[in-house]
């Protein structure tokens, strides 16, 4: 199975390929403001590179939130640009919780690890490895939402919340691709149309005034 997986929901804009459950190959940049830009030429070359044809791709994982609303539309637009001419179903995929998965061997040895992700301002998205849901709260309050947090995985660089140790890691495309494949039930669809994105719970934008 060929699968292609795209990140696009925070400063890092890239994609991934697994080929029968193994990684393949990875291409990504770090830089925010770049997606629109770079994301049809980093597949152009990881295709290129891997022999690719699109008709032969069997599936495209795509992160689909929380993160940035500008990102999250670049990149489920750009998916669903490729797969819609051959029928390819699309997997989207809840972004904190595959980053989650991907770093829970690294928590290990921790009681009470938080998973943050930057939203805007001074606001955050976390989520813990017991709970389901994710909280969207303002950095100020995580103390009182989570007093004894003993660390803080984030793909916000610079962080700093209270004297709580820190470990940043980027949200990467293969961690997309690897959590679809590690589900024990796993969803795709080909109606593209019913694909919601997941820019935030609890979030709304304030309405624009004039």
């Amino acid at each position: 199975m060929k699968i292609l997986s795209f990140e696009t929901s925070s400063s890092i804009c890239g994609l991934s390929f697994h080929q029968d459950g193994k990684l393949i190959d990875e291409i990504y940049l770090d830089q925010p403001r770049i997606h629109s830009e770079k994301l049809v030429e980093l597949t152009e070359n990881l295709i290129k590179k891997n022999n690719l044809k699109i008709n032969n791709i069997d599936l495209i994982a795509v992160s689909n939130g929380p993160g940035s609303f500008t990102g999250l539309r670049i990149g489920m637009s750009f998916a669903i640009g490729l797969a819609f001419p051959y029928n390819i179903p699309i997997a989207p995929i809840n972004t904190i919780i595959a980053y989650m998965a991907s770093h829970t061997d690294k928590v290990s040895k921790y009681k009470s690890p938080i998973f943050v992700f930057h939203s805007h301002s001074d606001y955050i998205f976390t989520a813990t490895l017991e709970e389901a849901k994710i909280k969207f709260i303002k950095k100020n309050e995580f103390k009182e939402n989570y007093p004894n947090c003993d660390i803080i995985v984030t793909n916000q660089k610079n962080l700093e919340i209270d004297d709580i140790e820190i470990k940043y890691a980027p949200v990467l495309p293969s961690a997309i691709g690897s959590y679809y494949l590690n589900q024990t039930k796993k969803y795709s669809t080909i109606n593209y149309a019913e694909i919601k994105l997941n820019y935030g719970q609890e979030y709304k934008p304030i309405k624009w005034r004039m």
